[in-house]
């Protein structure tokens, strides 16, 4: 059975599963405040049907990326528009009222320094966004526009809290790795018992949750394949694993 997308065919479109797992919700760049629709595909009839949302609607966007936080909010990030300029910003999603809040950054920093600082991710296209927990989700890589060298890779690491409902949130950085030559760095400890590799830069990668929590305060995920723009495509394998202190 061919089941067809309303408003037909999209690409660079994020898809998540709800809770109930016979349903996943399409969000495309077509979803603005104009046109504030949202896709939910049923598994079990296999069709789609619209639903309209309301509140703090993203600008339109493609390359973004998406986690569930939680049994009910979806938490969006960064992606480009259709003229290429990207961001850096978040959203959450409630998917029983279908409401949108920006997630307002609360870093100790203040406005006017916070968007230039090392404290929050640069804005970014095709990274990574996976859940960490109910209230937490991982970012690894993507790229980000540089007027000298095009597209650049991206490969530092961050965690974000979110107060699903009042919509604030905290920036962490947990890595920042910097490669020379595009290969993987190993940095090891004063007693060479421990090595840390760290993937080269990349965008438009897979990374999944390996397994169930380990001990309640760390999680695994495996890292696969991606891309260095227009340069290199990695078909390498990593594990990352979290673990809050």
């Amino acid at each position: 059975m061919s089941t067809q997308i309303p408003e037909g065919p999209t690409s660079r479109h994020v898809l998540l599963t709800l809770p109930c797992e016979t349903k996943a919700i399409l969000h495309t760049h077509r979803c603005t405040q104009t046109n504030p629709y949202l896709h939910i595909f049923d598994a079990t009839t296999e069709t789609f049907s619209s639903v309209k949302t309301f509140g703090d609607i993203p600008t339109s966007r493609g390359l973004h990326s998406a986690c569930m936080l939680g049994a009910n909010f979806a938490l969006i990030f960064g992606g480009a528009a259709q003229d290429g300029i990207m961001s850096q910003e978040c959203f959450i999603l409630n998917t029983l009222t279908f409401e949108w809040k920006k997630v307002e950054i609360t870093n100790s920093e203040s406005a006017s320094t916070i968007q230039s600082s090392n404290t929050i991710p640069s804005a970014r296209a095709a990274p990574n966004l996976v859940r960490y927990n109910e209230t937490c989700a991982i970012l690894y890589g993507g790229a980000k526009a540089s007027s000298t060298q095009g597209l650049q890779a991206l490969s530092d690491v961050w965690a974000i809290n979110v107060n699903r409902f009042n919509g604030t949130g905290q920036w962490h950085r947990l890595s920042n790795y910097t490669l020379k030559d595009g290969t993987s760095t190993v940095l090891s400890d004063t007693d060479g018992k421990l090595e840390i590799v760290s993937p080269p830069p990349r965008n438009a990668a897979t990374l999944n949750t390996i397994g169930d929590e380990i001990d309640k305060k760390s999680r695994e995920y495996l890292l696969f394949g991606g891309w260095k723009p227009f340069q290199v495509t990695w078909g390498d394998s990593f594990m990352l694993r979290v673990r809050q202190r």
